[in-house]
């Protein structure tokens, strides 16, 4: 997991490099736009999937403990990121904008955030259900790119989820030789995408993803990978502090450049280059305060304890009669139609 997610994290920052100075107003060459375009299909849906394997652990602690653990590491970062982004960026544009909360990078941690709050409620469904629903509607006409998004990549962190369940299945998937044919039709839907495309976030698609995320888990996996990937499995570890910090560096690196007249490849490649070497400052530092509390909020141990312990006795298990399966599966089916509905009108 480390090893996916710290790749995944460092495919993010390259394509954020050269993209960032593009929109500034730099002669980016094509070609790196392309390289980065290859891997469009993969990189988000690799780290929702990482994300949704943590949800079920994350599900069994009592649900104080749930919600505080996402307020804390989900959206406070995003605030404290976000106000970031607002004093970097326009400032004429209203605070609550969610252009200073979702653009352009902090929608991922806001995605995350709603997939977890509306977790709790979903249990009772099929697990396959919250996958494959989000798809089905990310095909609807009218629907915008963000809107898009927002509901193709749900079924993805859905997706982690079931495959967690199932890790026989993936266990004997991925031990299969077979599985090493998937490299056709992902290498295959790569050039298209590169070369028709793009054709982002169509839940008919979501398909050639999958195969994506099940060949790079096929791939990290070999034991000469595993040797040679120390230092992606540290960015794995620490990818909150690499994936926030990356993108105000790049800001900087866009003033800095202009100010030196710096061209638009070797700038992107310092930026790689910069935000590598920073951020790894930072997660070293990461672990105290106060550098610890810009990705996750401080509270007070004793305080933090006695939330964690605490449940909603009406979801323990009680002397009193049971909900029925057709109460609990309504509570869920509203409560998936509500994540549509809100991922759609935030979006």
């Amino acid at each position: 997991m480390d090893t996916l997610r710290g790749a995944a994290i460092l495919l993010v920052i390259l394509w954020h490099a050269p993209s960032v100075l593009r929109i500034h107003g730099f002669d980016v060459p094509g070609v790196l736009i392309l390289l980065n375009e290859t891997f469009a299909p993969y990189r988000m849906p690799v780290l929702m999937v990482l994300s949704g394997l943590l949800l079920q652990r994350s599900l069994n602690k009592p649900l104080g403990g749930y919600l505080l653990g996402k307020l804390r590491r989900i959206l406070w970062p995003l605030l404290v990121w976000g106000m970031l982004n607002y004093a970097l960026g326009d400032q004429e544009t209203p605070v609550w904008s969610k252009v200073n909360w979702t653009t352009p990078y902090l929608w991922f941690l806001l995605y995350i955030l709603l997939f977890y709050l509306v977790a709790p409620f979903l249990r009772p469904l099929p697990r396959w259900v919250p996958v494959l629903a989000p798809w089905v509607v990310s095909q609807l006409p009218g629907l915008t790119q963000d809107e898009r998004r927002f509901m193709f990549l749900a079924g993805f962190f859905f997706l982690g989820a079931l495959v967690a369940a199932r890790d026989d299945l993936l266990q004997r998937v991925l031990a299969a030789r077979a599985t090493w044919l998937l490299a056709l039709p992902v290498v295959a839907f790569s050039l298209l995408f590169v070369l028709l495309g793009p054709w982002r976030y169509y839940g008919v698609l979501a398909p050639f993803s999958v195969a994506g995320v099940l060949l790079a888990v096929k791939v990290a996996r070999l034991p000469s990978v595993e040797r040679l990937t120390g230092p992606l499995r540290f960015v794995g570890r620490h990818s909150i502090v690499y994936y926030c910090t990356h993108f105000p560096l790049l800001l900087a690196l866009v003033w800095l450049a202009g100010r030196l007249a710096l061209p638009a490849t070797p700038a992107a490649a310092l930026g790689v280059l910069v935000c590598l070497a920073l951020g790894t400052l930072v997660a070293r530092a990461s672990t105290s305060p106060p550098v610890a509390w810009l990705f996750v909020a401080p509270w007070p141990q004793r305080s933090r304890a006695h939330l964690e312990a605490v449940d909603v006795p009406a979801l323990r298990p009680g002397p009193g009669p049971a909900p029925s399966t057709a109460a609990l599966t309504a509570v869920s089916a509203v409560a998936l139609t509500g994540l549509l509905a809100v991922g759609i009108r935030f979006m």
